[in-house]
């Protein structure tokens, strides 16, 4: 509400809301999310009626939230990170994960990575998208220690089936890690860029499908 009070007279061209980022990550039961986002989509739209907000989808991002289908000018937000044996492979957070030896994209297995993504991933939301419902992307990326080939692989894949969607995206980190910036790669020569070290590949990769 306070936020809402704040910026009300930022046009949506300029602002939307994200009501949570990943809800509710690491939870079995899923249901107290809706009921949540109802209460917080109350008290902004009865300060700014009319204003834009995006809701993440259950599982971080993973799956619809019909609950909330009737709410009007709700957008859904979706994270790309999946299968995360490619996108966090080796990132030294992840502990539950068996890292595939050696990382390809596509998997073993696999000869069309973008068919393979559109059945596992993303046809789930075709249905929302049939009753008129945006979806965007918020966040996708690959951490630095997949190959750049199968990394590079991956994030084409994800941006042919976000453009075929029309699901807006955002690319996980601008610098760092994931980011076309500073990421620390020791496979692909990094270029020098305004006193940082660029990522030249990737970065014309996203400038393709922007």
């Amino acid at each position: 509400e306070t936020f809402a009070r704040r910026y009300r007279n930022i046009p949506n061209e300029r602002l939307s809301f994200n009501l949570f980022n990943e809800p509710p990550y690491g939870l079995k039961d899923q249901s107290r999310y809706p009921a949540v986002a109802r209460k917080l989509i109350a008290a902004i739209r009865n300060v700014d009626p009319s204003r834009y907000i995006v809701a993440d989808g259950y599982l971080c991002g993973r799956k619809p939230v019909p609950e909330l289908d009737d709410i009007p000018n709700l957008a859904y937000g979706i994270h790309v990170y999946d299968p995360r044996e490619i996108s966090h492979y080796k990132a030294p957070w992840i502990k539950d994960l068996p890292f595939p030896e050696p990382c390809v994209w596509p998997p073993a297995g696999v000869t069309d990575g973008v068919a393979h993504l559109r059945e596992k991933y993303y046809r789930v939301w075709e249905p929302t998208l049939a009753k008129g419902r945006q979806v965007t992307c918020g966040e996708f990326g690959v951490w630095r220690d997949a190959p750049h080939t199968a990394a590079l692989g991956w994030v084409e894949d994800n941006l042919k089936l976000l453009n075929e969607y029309g699901m807006g995206f955002a690319f996980w980190n601008l610098i760092g890690g994931f980011g076309v910036l500073n990421n620390g790669r020791k496979d692909v020569p990094l270029e020098d860029f305004h006193g940082y070290k660029l990522d030249r590949k990737l970065l014309d990769l996203l400038r393709r499908y922007i």
